[in-house]
């Protein structure tokens, strides 16, 4: 699982905790994008379950930890591969690596 739960009153007391960039709560209409194809499928569940305002966090991303807020409706539409194929690959990449880390980690024993 690579989120926590972790109970803010807000989202602001959430940024304040655990937030390096804190111009989230100076300007509260900073929006970056996520893409869904860098969490894994639990999260991805469960970003896409959030109602307008609502914030889950921290969840693990390719970027470090992340404050998510759905801060706008969105669609899910269908696209071309040619315009997701790298987002594809990126996502992949991330979850093999990591499964590979893993897997080392875990047969390695310290004495």
């Amino acid at each position: 699982m690579d989120h926590f739960s972790v109970a803010f009153k807000s989202f602001e007391d959430a940024i304040d905790t655990y937030s390096e960039v804190k111009s989230q709560i100076k300007d509260p209409d900073v929006v970056r994008t996520v893409n869904l194809m860098s969490f894994d499928k639990e999260t991805q569940e469960k970003l896409l379950a959030l109602k307008l305002g609502e914030f889950m966090g921290p969840v693990r991303s390719p970027q470090g930890f992340e404050i998510i807020q759905l801060k706008a409706d969105f669609q899910i539409t269908d696209m071309p591969l040619s315009m997701v194929k790298d987002s594809v690959y990126q996502a992949l990449l991330h979850h093999k690596t990591a499964a590979a880390l893993e897997a080392i980690v875990s047969k390695t024993s310290i004495d």
